[in-house]
């Protein structure tokens, strides 16, 4: 115990001797901290803390790969005929940026964070509404005018109306109705405070845009080994009628929380990596 203390009072001497080591020396311990702190975070997520989902060990994320990139995003019609196709998913949906312009009566503006996704979006994740209902198939055509709320936004800009379900709201100068509200805690891929229907024509260009996530349901029983040999037969079919387009490409599906995390996770190592 002397000994410890000795070396204690020599380091401390050391470090009023140099106040620019101590600077230093405090960086780099506080970056460490920070570091460790934040790899602790997304480790806890990954591995400990359940994903906010019924079911949620059924859940997955499908990329599109090809030689150079295993985790692509997906192409509208490639995600359409997966849907469509595949045995393996009880349900699949397609998310793609779709933030808002919310118009005031008074004419202010503000930017919504939001997403438009296809209509199985809220099925594929178990999220029931607070209020009103969400997307079905009889929504889908083309300018869909359905919209769905968060309850943060429902509260802090409709004063939690009970009466804005069936309303007409402008977004970006279009009338949209609002259909439902879902909870205020509910968040994937990013935040958002709108939902709107994504609707894909049959058209080639849309078998060459790679701009949408997909996360699919696993039926009840199927492996993620089975759902990724049976979508795999599937990508090849479409490789086959659309070599063009689709030559070289195939899936890789993934565990929804790894996909969540994974990327995250990967960046922080390597910025704790370079600390050691």
């Amino acid at each position: 115990m002397t000994a410890l203390i000795q070396d204690l009072r020599f380091a401390i001497r050391m470090l009023r001797r140099n106040p620019g080591f101590t600077t230093i020396a405090v960086t780099v311990l506080a970056l460490g901290i920070g570091a460790n702190s934040a790899i602790f975070t997304l480790v806890d997520a990954a591995l400990f803390k359940p994903l906010p989902f019924a079911d949620a060990q059924r859940l997955v994320m499908l990329w599109e790969r090809n030689p150079a990139n295993a985790h692509n995003r997906v192409s509208p019609l490639n995600f359409l005929d997966w849907s469509e196709q595949s045995q393996a998913f009880a349900s699949m949906a397609a998310i793609s940026g779709g933030s808002k312009t919310l118009i005031a009566p008074d004419g202010a503006a503000e930017r919504i964070p939001g997403q438009a996704v296809t209509a199985q979006f809220f099925d594929v994740l178990g999220v029931k509404p607070i209020a009103g209902r969400t997307f079905t198939s009889d929504d889908v055509r083309p300018h869909a005018d359905a919209i769905v709320l968060s309850e943060r936004l429902w509260q802090s800009r409709f004063g939690g109306d009970p009466k804005i379900v069936g309303r007409s709201i402008a977004m970006d100068g279009t009338p949209f109705t609002v259909i439902g509200i879902v909870p205020g805690d509910f968040q994937i891929l990013a935040k958002s405070d709108v939902w709107t229907l994504f609707f894909i024509p049959r058209r080639p260009e849309y078998r060459e845009m790679h701009f949408m996530q997909v996360i699919g349901r696993l039926k009840p029983g199927i492996t993620l080994g089975q759902a990724q040999a049976g979508i795999r037969v599937v990508a090849d079919d479409i490789a086959r009628i659309s070599p063009g387009s689709n030559a070289g490409w195939s899936v890789t599906v993934e565990p929804l929380r790894e996909a969540l995390v994974g990327h995250d996770l990967r960046a922080t190592s390597l910025v704790w990596a370079s600390y050691c």
